[in-house]
């Protein structure tokens, strides 16, 4: 056998060796950590999926006043919902003197 030199070439191991084992303490540290990253996941989506409703809400709003406004427009006559609205009247309690002992 003729070398140049060059190490031996060596056959690919069949398996990887397995990673040391972590004490039991860090164990439950990372599967609480996978935990919480599987927990923060899960709220991100619902937080997306709640963003998503609010717009559908929204524009369904939407569709509701101008089908509102279009009922209100075909209607014969006068219509209340396109009367001006008056100024409320403002009550003010202001307590009696006379009422003191």
């Amino acid at each position: 056998m003729i070398t140049d030199g060059s190490p031996p070439e060596r056959a690919a191991p069949t398996h990887l060796p397995t990673p040391p084992r972590l004490p039991r303490a860090r164990r439950a540290h990372a599967a609480l950590c996978r935990e919480r990253v599987a927990l923060i996941r899960a709220a991100a989506d619902r937080r997306f999926a709640l963003a998503a409703t609010h717009t559908a809400y929204f524009r369904s709003l939407a569709a509701v006043g101008d089908a509102l406004r279009r009922v209100a427009a075909a209607a014969p006559g006068p219509s209340l919902l396109l009367q001006p609205v008056s100024q409320p009247a403002i009550h003010f309690y202001r307590p009696s003197s006379a009422s003191s002992p």
